[in-house]
């Protein structure tokens, strides 16, 4: 669930997303991470599970993409791909923004 600003928070670089996923006859789907001036960062296709419930989408930390940069807000994108296409109705989007680790006084 996101925030009601729609952005999620993280220190991460390479944060995880964790997205429900309805029962559907679909096999696969779609993640797609965009940066605020729409350059995709990462686009990688995604095996549906068998049945519904909320999974669990990593980010490779491989150096294979950039990092997440603090204070930049990144769109991702999570959708069902059917025989059809993309469906529209099986289709959720939302903003992360990476912040700066404060430390208290050491």
């Amino acid at each position: 669930m996101l925030p009601k600003i729609n952005i999620g928070l993280t220190i991460a670089e390479y944060p995880n997303f964790f997205v429900f996923f309805p029962a559907t006859e679909a096999k696969t789907s779609e993640l797609l991470l965009v940066d605020e001036a729409s350059n995709i960062v990462y686009k990688t296709k995604l095996i549906v599970p068998d049945t519904n419930g909320i999974i669990k989408i990593n980010l490779p930390d491989d150096r294979s993409i950039p990092r997440l940069a603090v204070g930049k807000k990144y769109q991702w994108h999570v959708a069902i791909v059917d025989d059809f296409g993309i469906n529209p109705h099986l289709y959720t989007s939302g903003w992360v923004k990476r912040i700066e680790v404060l430390h208290s006084g050491e």
